[in-house]
């Protein structure tokens, strides 16, 4: 039987636009951090995303937007935004996630991906 080292789990909160939790999870020397439905990036604020992601293995970070369909106070984030905020807390992968399955996503899903055929 294999052992691990202890797990640690840290939390961070946020007001924008409505109080969440941000959330890193440690254990065997590799960290993931879960930072959904946020809209930190576009607060004004020091972005509480930023220290909990720092040096993180993976950063699985909201977003729903491109840089034109963003709508304040919404409470999510674009993908300009997840990847700044992986550049600058030095991740080493980033996961971009969530949808809104309206006709905007789905023609920025369509432009941004070729059909195979």
């Amino acid at each position: 039987m294999s052992t691990s080292a202890p797990s640690t789990f840290s939390r961070r909160r946020s007001s924008i636009p409505r109080p969440r939790s941000r959330t890193a999870i440690e254990a065997d020397g590799r960290s993931l951090v879960y930072a959904t439905d946020t809209e930190d990036a576009f607060s004004g604020q020091p972005n509480p995303v930023i220290p909990l992601s720092a040096d993180a293995n993976t950063l699985i970070h909201d977003a729903q937007y491109l840089p034109g369909d963003f709508k304040p106070t919404w409470g999510h984030s674009t993908v300009d935004a997840a990847v700044d905020i992986a550049v600058k807390a030095r991740v080493g992968r980033l996961v971009l996630y969530h949808h809104d399955p309206t006709e905007v996503t789905m023609r920025s899903i369509g432009s941004a991906w070729q059909d195979p055929r």
